[in-house]
């Protein structure tokens, strides 16, 4: 029974993350005027990576409990990956962003965008196997 909950938690998360970068981000930089968006996509954000925080740690717990010890270690990683983007990274890249350095913004968006790669590579393979 923990095994259907662990996929469906891992469903949950790949099937958001691939949502909101196949359709909700596209859509909303180019259905909405720049202003809104930018301030739109900034309030989201925090809650995207807790939404995805709170599954994440919650799958770990649950590959812990199933036993699948190298998935609530890499599930862990996720977790922590997704808290230091939103504890850190992201309020860097806003703070960057409100001072015009655009360089900076760059580089802690960049870093936002590669662990979330990296997330969902991970969850993606765990789906799989």
């Amino acid at each position: 029974m923990i095994t259907i909950f662990y996929e469906f938690a891992l469903a949950l998360i790949f099937g958001g993350m691939i949502a909101f970068q196949v359709l909700f981000a596209p859509l909303l930089f180019t259905k909405l005027e720049l202003q809104v968006a930018r301030k739109f996509i900034r309030a989201f954000f925090p809650w995207y990576y807790l939404y995805f925080g709170i599954l994440s740690g919650l799958a770990t717990g649950l590959a812990f409990f199933a036993s699948n010890i190298s998935a609530a270690l890499a599930l862990a990683l996720c977790f922590v990956g997704f808290a230091i983007s939103r504890q850190y990274l992201m309020l860097r890249a806003n703070d960057a962003t409100d001072s015009g350095d655009k360089k900076t913004f760059a580089l802690f968006h960049r870093a936002t965008v590669i662990i979330n790669t990296i997330q969902l590579v991970v969850i993606g393979y765990l789906l799989y196997v």
